[in-house]
């Protein structure tokens, strides 16, 4: 058993064999020496991380990103509390077992790994990707209804105000309230409007949209307020199939999504029914390995 008095033992004998070290080290070296191996041992440190991570993190905060950022997460965040959480876990069933003298429990430790590579980003089947996958597809899904929901808003300012033109500016900037997934873009538009202009923020609009609808809502905002009456409507109802056929799509993939969702608590029993069969088996040959062995 792992007693307090054997861990602290552990962790003093540790420390003093490190101060030995670093002592033994500073007699044998001098200040110039020590410090040019420190930047270089730094610089190095740096440079590796960077390789090994940088492409890994700008993937992780792309998916993050498109998702929303769920529960503020970003990819330094979610790195960071995997490394504690996992670090944790194998300390306290593997390392601390071996102090101790024990045989770490292996089927525990495979089941820890196992979990961990199924939350790295970087596995393509992990559920990590799969979770984010669905996540974007259902913000993109949602992003799509509201897409639609502000062309139909549009065509009814347009059709109501008989007497004087739409000021696109104006529109967006009183109806951003009903919207929850477009908010964030309409917003940036918003902001670009009176400071690089409609032009240029209406490009950026389309860009990070990025679907028919999008495109086809950005052409219209352009010529908008140079247009009158008539000729607001004939180009908004031009793109009306676009809005109409995107729509359903959007409709269709969020009740795939639900439907999905709903799945989830008995894909997860499938899950543990044949993972348990896999654990038994494996259970099964050790103890017969150990059988012929004796």
């Amino acid at each position: 058993m792992v007693t307090f008095l054997s861990i602290f033992y552990f962790f003093i004998v540790s420390i003093l064999a490190c101060i030995a070290g670093i002592l033994v080290y500073q007699g044998l070296s001098t200040t110039g020496e020590r410090q040019q191996l420190r930047l270089r041992f730094l610089y190095q440190l740096q440079e590796h991380k960077n390789k090994l991570l940088s492409p890994t993190k700008s993937i992780t905060d792309q998916q993050l990103k498109l998702a929303g950022n769920p529960l503020g997460l970003n990819a330094s965040r979610y790195f960071l509390m995997l490394t504690i959480l996992y670090s944790v876990l194998f300390i306290y069933y593997g390392l601390i077992p071996l102090i101790s003298g024990q045989a770490p429990n292996a089927i525990l430790l495979s089941s820890i790994g196992i979990s961990l590579a199924s939350l790295l980003p970087t596995m393509p089947f992990s559920l990590f990707n799969l979770f984010i996958k669905r996540v974007i597809e259902y913000k993109q899904s949602k992003l799509g209804i509201e897409l639609f929901t502000l062309y139909d808003m549009l065509i009814n300012e347009v059709e109501s105000n008989k007497t004087h033109q739409v000021n696109t500016y104006n529109f967006i900037k009183s109806h951003i309230k009903y919207f929850d997934y477009l908010r964030p873009n309409l917003t940036i538009l918003l902001s670009n409007w009176t400071s690089i202009g409609p032009e240029e923020a209406l490009k950026e609009f389309q860009q990070s949209i990025n679907t028919p609808a999008g495109k086809s809502l950005s052409t219209v905002l352009r010529t908008l307020d140079d247009s009158d009456r008539t000729q607001a409507l004939e180009a908004l109802k031009s793109h009306k199939e676009t809005f109409v056929t995107e729509h359903k799509e959007n409709f269709r993939r969020q009740k795939r999504i639900s439907r999905e969702v709903l799945n989830v608590p008995i894909i997860a029993t499938h899950y543990a029914i044949s993972l348990n069969f896999v654990i038994v088996i494996f259970i099964m040959v050790l103890d017969i390995l150990t059988s012929s062995r004796i």
